[in-house]
């Protein structure tokens, strides 16, 4: 009875909205034979989509430690850095009106023994009484470095300083035209990430004691550096005195840089990383695509028997259509949030399986920016390669269904369907590279992975096509093989398809690995410095 209300309300009212409760209901009550047929159609969609939230998640749980440890990693609220000129007694007086300063100066040089015997390069540091600003420099035996320890001529060093020269801690080497006594080993820097010049183990001393070595000299390649703790800490006053300050020393040849983004070039290799990766995830997903129309063509072909019975009781093509389209886009939806819930997770793995290897700790944070992008990709990719099958099954009428068992239907969906699809397959690719850090990388992308599909899609016509016409073998096997081959209504251009994709992705990485390390170890001398 509900059917056929549904069905003369439909037929009468065409596409009124008072016809998509009773869909919805019926669409409801056929799930509830079960979700058989559906296993592959979820994982096909979780997996991809698990992949896109779990790149997302992780980017951002780093992104988002890189901004809470700002402060922590800059040594300040601002920073400002230059090569061969300290600050000018009217830039000193300026930073020291808004907060404490810290004063460092780094060059690379060599350590030596008092000997002469031995040397290794070291990053010379120069600090004052106040860094630093915050955090603190942990020492080897666990102490924190404060002014007494590098008082006089004395020395910090990197343990791999003591290593190379075969010293400890209490022996004597020469740094420039200073003789310095170690007096511990540097276990943590704070602010070490964010100088991405100091390369090479860290000797840490006095201001003083750099002027001692003699190093600093002019046209000498000292690095000057300021931190900045703002008196007013809040944001607000960040930005007001960042623009202020960045219009005074940007023109003196400092790189000005604060703690909302302390490292910008760790914040572009995440973001580029992001978007290679969030790349392979959106291919995964599209092969899982395949998989996903293979089983919604499976659904549809065991529902004959209950799309007869909706016609025969009066229901019309696009109420069919209506019916199996909410059922499959709910079995969509659980596949996107089995896929988000298991990339959610994976910035917890990670951490914990790795988290010493990051170079900021993960900080967990639900963005909702990766989370529509997700369930974007995921719904757009469901209804690409859901749209086309349940398309064809609305044109089936009752008595063509028990026959198309044996006969392929060949006929193309409606125009509305083929237009939907079209809109579908440009909608993700505008939002791809809508959300592309690199508008070309991501066109090219998308024209590669057209491409391949293509070709893979052709292949997999040719072998049904060539298996068609050859002639049958005497043994039985071998011509069953060659039938199943191409017989109406077979998967092998589907496995062709998915085959060839998968591999091809597969490969594109392995590739793209082997031709970057053989890139930088190929351009190596084979005795190459360690640093």
């Amino acid at each position: 009875m509900t059917l056929t209300a549904a069905a003369t309300t439909g037929e009468s009212s065409g596409r009124s909205s008072m016809a998509w409760p009773r869909l919805v209901r019926l669409a409801l009550r056929e799930l509830r034979s079960g979700i058989s047929g559906f296993y592959v159609f979820l994982g096909c969609v979780a997996l991809g989509v698990l992949v896109i939230t779990g790149v997302g998640a992780l980017t951002d749980s780093l992104r988002n430690g890189l901004t809470r440890e700002g402060k922590l990693l800059l040594g300040g609220d601002i920073s400002f850095s230059r090569v061969h000129v300290p600050a000018s007694a009217k830039h000193r007086r300026m930073l020291d009106s808004l907060g404490r300063v810290s004063e460092t100066a780094s060059i690379r040089t060599m350590a030596r023994l008092t000997s002469g015997d031995d040397q290794t390069h070291v990053v010379l540091k120069g600090v004052d009484a106040t860094y630093p600003l915050v955090g603190a420099v942990t020492l080897g035996d666990d102490r924190q470095l404060t002014p007494d320890v590098l008082q006089g001529r004395t020395v910090a060093l990197d343990p791999i300083v003591l290593e190379r020269l075969n010293l400890k801690v209490g022996d004597v080497l020469s740094i420039g035209e200073a003789e310095l006594t170690i007096a511990a080993t540097i276990k943590k820097e704070p602010d070490r990430l964010t100088n991405r010049r100091a390369f090479g183990p860290r000797a840490m001393v006095s201001r003083e004691t750099v002027e001692a070595t003699g190093l600093v000299k002019p046209g000498a390649m000292v690095r000057w550096r300021y931190a900045l703790d703002l008196a007013e800490g809040s944001d607000e006053a960040l930005s007001q005195n960042r623009e202020t300050l960045q219009n005074t020393f940007g023109e003196a040849g400092y790189t000005v840089k604060d703690r909302r983004d302390p490292s910008p070039q760790i914040s572009r290799t995440l973001e580029r990383l992001r978007q290679f990766l969030t790349l392979i995830g959106l291919t995964a997903l599209l092969v899982g695509g395949v998989g996903v129309a293979n089983a919604v063509a499976t659904f549809v072909d065991r529902r004959r028997k209950v799309i007869a019975t909706f016609k025969s009781l009066g229901a019309t093509s696009q109420q069919v259509f209506s019916i199996f389209l909410i059922q499959v886009l709910v079995m969509a939806a659980a596949g996107i949030a089995i896929g988000i819930a298991g990339g959610f997770a994976v910035p917890f793995i990670l951490d914990n399986l790795y988290g010493d290897a990051l170079p900021v700790k993960a900080q967990f944070q639900i963005s909702w920016t990766s989370v529509v992008s997700s369930v974007t990709y995921g719904i757009l990719v469901a209804l690409l390669f859901i749209l086309w099958p349940l398309g064809r099954a609305e044109l089936i009428s009752p008595a063509v269904l028990f026959r198309d068992e044996v006969t392929e239907t060949t006929q193309w969906p409606r125009q509305r369907i083929v237009v939907l699809s079209v809109l579908t397959a440009l909608g993700l690719v505008g939002f791809a590279l809508l959300t592309s850090d690199s508008l070309q990388i991501a066109l090219a992308f998308c024209v590669g992975l057209t491409a391949m599909f293509a070709v893979f899609l052709g292949l997999g016509t040719a072998v049904r096509w060539v298996a068609r016409r050859l002639p049958r073998p005497k043994r039985p096997e071998i011509a069953l093989a060659l039938g199943n081959l191409g017989a109406p209504g077979g998967l092998t251009r589907s496995v062709v398809l998915s085959l060839g994709a998968g591999l091809s992705l597969l490969i594109s990485v392995a590739l793209a690995n082997s031709s970057l390390v053989e890139e930088l170890s190929g351009r190596l001398p084979e005795n190459s410095p360690d640093y």
